[in-house]
């Protein structure tokens, strides 16, 4: 199954990354820092920089997906307003 994920450099996001690899998924996921990507992430998952308030640097991402799991966080005030749009 090819999966896109946000929130993949977190605690529950690595975790959920690594579990999609190890499961035999294609995994691609979105970013803010690639430096803290698992080493199984880094290894096995297409890993793609990408800003979510910022649609355009990531939206062509969802073509050829199966299946998107979004559990990035942004802790600022913007940060429901980003949900939303990525939802």
């Amino acid at each position: 199954m090819r999966m896109l994920i946000t929130g993949a450099t977190g605690y529950v996001g690595g975790s959920v990354l690594d579990t999609f690899v190890r499961a035999g998924h294609t995994v691609t996921a979105l970013v803010r820092n690639p430096s803290r990507v698992s080493k199984v992430g880094l290894d096995h998952a297409t890993i793609v920089t990408a800003d979510l308030a910022n649609p355009p640097s990531w939206v062509d991402r969802l073509a050829g997906q199966d299946v998107f799991v979004h559990m990035a966080s942004d802790p600022s005030a913007r940060g429901p307003a980003v949900d939303r749009g990525v939802i």
